[in-house]
């Protein structure tokens, strides 16, 4: 019987200047790369250039700035 393999998403959210999950994101798809039962996909959204979360603080604080 063939092995399929179960496709799995890494998904870094955090925008931030300094932010620790994209250590362990690239940690855990390296990890999952290597396993033959498993086909992941990393994505870290800093990198698709969304308008509204560029700034270094957490969108709430944003909001809260802008008035």
């Amino acid at each position: 019987m063939a092995c399929r393999s179960i496709g799995v998403g890494v998904i870094v959210a955090s925008m931030r200047e300094k932010r620790f999950g994209v250590r362990v994101g690239r940690w855990f798809f390296h990890r999952a790369k290597a396993r033959a039962d498993l086909a992941p996909e990393f994505l870290d959204l800093r990198e698709l250039a969304l308008p509204e979360f560029r700034s270094g603080a957490p969108p709430r604080m944003v909001e809260d700035a802008r008035g």
